[in-house]
């Protein structure tokens, strides 16, 4: 808990949304992805968080990326029943997300992408999020990359999103406006990252 409330600190200075730097490593090192590649954006809870971050990645892939990015409204006209449920590489969500990315239902996956028609399939999973203290707001996200065809897994990482109330006389928690905004810009800092580490940066 201590490096969240290290973290909170200094989100707390912005008053507002804020994200913490993401990461994503490929497998294998250096990805070969060809230009003109498709990638879908999906997320594996059905929740209105998960869905939110899965249509800002897309969002912000289409605007710092040349993948062609599959839309959200194209992926749900494609899957039954979108956003589903996925078992996602995570063995505990207690304080953190216990990752184990054997755990992911890559059977799910592999029809979803079939369907879908894309090269990449970038898969995001927010399981749950924290308040380390009655002003700040933590929100826990892990991604997988997947390449067609056999669903190769090429790329993981994770990131978070803050939200803080600011100053106040009244303690305070932080408005939807401002966990929105932070989701936005850790979704944004995930979609470059995820960009610069294929290759496909504009």
């Amino acid at each position: 808990m201590k490096k969240y409330t290290l973290l909170g600190l200094a989100c707390f200075l912005f008053m507002s949304g804020c994200a913490y730097k993401p990461f994503f490593k490929p497998i294998n090192g250096n990805m070969d992805v060809q230009e003109g590649a498709s990638i879908a954006v999906i997320c594996g809870i059905a929740e209105e968080t998960n869905v939110k971050m899965a249509s800002y990645i897309s969002e912000s892939l289409s605007e710092v990326s040349r993948f062609h990015v599959l839309s959200q409204k194209s992926i749900a006209s494609k899957i039954k029943g979108y956003p589903v449920r996925i078992h996602g590489p995570y063995a505990d969500v207690y304080f953190e997300i216990e990752t184990d990315f054997s755990k992911t239902d890559r059977e799910k996956l592999s029809k979803i992408q079939k369907k879908l028609g894309v090269d990449y399939l970038y898969v995001i999973w927010a399981p749950f999020s924290e308040s380390i203290n009655i002003e700040t707001e933590i929100i826990h996200v892990v991604t997988q990359l997947f390449k067609a065809p056999g669903l190769e897994e090429v790329g993981q990482g994770r990131f978070y999103s803050f939200a803080q109330a600011g100053f106040s006389l009244r303690t305070k928690s932080p408005t939807s406006e401002k966990v929105d905004k932070g989701m936005r810009e850790s979704c944004r800092y995930a979609a470059q990252e995820l960009s610069q580490k294929t290759g496909m940066t504009k």
